[in-house]
């Protein structure tokens, strides 16, 4: 999720200047009545991203099996990283010509 950060919200205010992705529980102490963590990835731009993270995944990725299956959990956060760089990258489109999307278009259409 991208929303739009002003500062006026202090949980983000006092977390986006983080290096590494943040984790927010919102579940009652000692209840869970929530599967799942909110993570702050990142902000770019004066935008923040967000999104939900499996509790039960977030177990997994931290056991003592997830060594012995190869589960890199920073691997899996630098991938999602890496997503949300790969989105923000400015799209030069003056570069391609209108009658090759047009092309494109009508060879998506014929699958």
């Amino acid at each position: 999720m991208r929303i739009p950060f002003s500062g006026k919200c202090a949980l983000l205010r006092d977390w986006t200047s983080s290096r590494v992705p943040v984790f927010f529980d919102f579940s009652k102490c000692g209840e869970l009545t929530d599967t799942y963590l909110w993570c702050l990835i990142r902000v770019i731009n004066g935008m923040a991203y967000i999104g939900p993270f499996s509790r039960d995944v977030f177990v997994k990725y931290h056991s003592p099996e997830a060594k012995r299956n190869n589960m890199d959990f920073s691997a899996l956060l630098k991938n999602i990283d890496d997503g949300i760089k790969i989105v923000n990258q400015p799209c030069n489109i003056s570069s391609v010509h209108p009658m090759r999307l047009l092309q494109n278009r009508k060879e998506y259409k014929k699958r």
